[in-house]
């Protein structure tokens, strides 16, 4: 199919201002998608980023976003009101659209309405929910994490991926059990957590139940699939499309646990998987396209506005002591000209026990600043005074209550907290 223009696309439309700068945003969108649906995913990645430019919804300078040039850390930036608008309209959008805005494309802040930053509440709280799959990113300390607690609360299972762990440790295989105080082994089936959680909501069906994969990008997730990533394709009820064929040794373990004959496997309704994702760990590694394409993405943005922990103490220089939540925030303005958002310090980096130990501030926050962000002494200056060329002179000379923290940062500082107190 021949390629079609952007501009050419939206010209029986014009815009109407009229409407606030989300509708608009949204009317754009699905228009074009509607004209653009017969298009090759490729050819629609291409004809949207040119609507995107040719309209001004696209910082300065991001035509190094353009997907064919193959760069993607920083450029997901797609705001949460935005997704969740497009979500709740998916029967217009094709499917390759969302994974396209969120790998491809960041929009003009000053289209979006002021609040677009805040955290995302949790709203799943009926049993009536279809079961779905989300993927949660954004930086280091964004509360990725307590974001799924508070959205199922205990009926979660959990794990983590890993370079090492196996399709096997996933869904579950023959492992030695002893009995008899020790003394004797049988082999049995040991289920992993993916057949934990499907197990828990098929016996527990009037609760959301929730297999939490947190570092989902750290472990090969395509090999630890496997074939169940089949099941990830859902009906519109929240169950799998599709189901598959179950081995030997897994049929005779459901049946154990359901009393009845199984052949066949497929996710219930009201089993959801959420992961979570950080985009800038250079330990991780690269979702493919097919596994990446059945899931939700939902991006976790730095806001400081709701954090519980914004009072708590943190020790400053001269040992000083400052808010958390100001001194985050100032560590950020200084960065976030040269680092990409999902490498800057989210207001949950810090757990609440953890603020007042001088040693935890240092080997968590300020080890991640020198050893990760800053690695070159003119980096090193934005935040730390001149002259650290090792992080263990720095740590010795924060530990005793020397000036370790540049004059930009302690410019940053006074402003954040002067505009802070005004707000008060």
């Amino acid at each position: 199919m021949t390629r079609r223009n952007a501009n050419a696309v939206l010209a029986p439309k014009p815009l109407k201002y009229e409407h606030t700068a989300e509708q608009m945003l949204f009317i754009h969108a699905i228009y074009f998608i509607h004209e653009q649906n017969e298009v090759k995913c490729d050819e629609f990645s291409d004809n949207f980023f040119e609507y995107l430019r040719e309209n001004h919804l696209l910082f300065s300078g991001d035509e190094d976003a353009h997907p064919s040039r193959g760069t993607r850390t920083g450029k997901a930036r797609i705001h949460q009101q935005i997704r969740n608008l497009i979500s709740s309209h998916k029967s217009l959008v094709p499917s390759e659209f969302f994974e396209i805005v969120n790998d491809c494309y960041r929009l003009k802040k000053d289209v979006l309405p002021s609040d677009t930053h805040a955290r995302p509440t949790p709203q799943r709280n009926s049993s009536k929910t279809p079961g779905e799959n989300v993927i949660l990113y954004g930086a280091p300390g964004t509360g990725k994490s307590t974001y799924i607690e508070d959205t199922f609360g205990d009926n979660i299972i959990r794990t983590i991926f890993f370079p090492e762990y196996l399709n096997a440790d996933f869904v579950g295989t023959y492992q030695p059990v002893s009995s008899d105080g020790g003394e004797k082994f049988t082999y049995e089936f040991v289920p992993g957590p993916l057949i934990k959680a499907i197990c828990k909501a098929k016996t527990n069906t009037h609760d959301q139940i929730c297999l939490v994969i947190e570092e989902i990008n750290r472990g090969d997730a395509a090999s630890i699939f496997g074939e169940y990533i089949q099941l990830l394709d859902r009906q519109e009820d929240g169950a799998s499309r599709f189901s598959i064929s179950c081995s030997t040794h897994l049929s005779r373990y459901l049946e154990s646990q359901w009393n009845d004959s199984v052949e066949q496997i497929k996710l219930p309704d009201n089993l959801s998987i959420y992961a979570t994702m950080n985009t800038w760990d250079e330990g991780s590694r690269t979702i493919d396209a097919a596994f990446r394409r059945r899931w939700k993405f939902k991006y976790m943005p730095i806001c400081f506005d709701q954090c519980s922990l914004f009072e708590e103490k943190v020790f400053y220089n001269n040992n000083n002591s400052l808010r958390w939540g100001i001194l985050a925030q100032a560590i950020n303005a200084c960065l976030k000209n040269t680092k990409a958002e999902d490498k800057l310090i989210g207001p949950y980096f810090l757990a609440k026990c953890e603020h007042g130990s001088r040693e935890v501030f240092c080997d968590k926050v300020l080890h991640y600043l020198f050893e990760t962000l800053l690695r070159f002494d003119e980096e090193r200056e934005v935040i730390f005074v001149r002259g650290y060329s090792t992080f263990c002179a720095l740590r010795n000379d924060y530990l005793n209550g020397v000036k370790i923290f540049s004059d930009n940062l302690s410019t940053k500082i006074e402003e954040i907290e002067t505009s802070y107190e005004k707000k008060k």
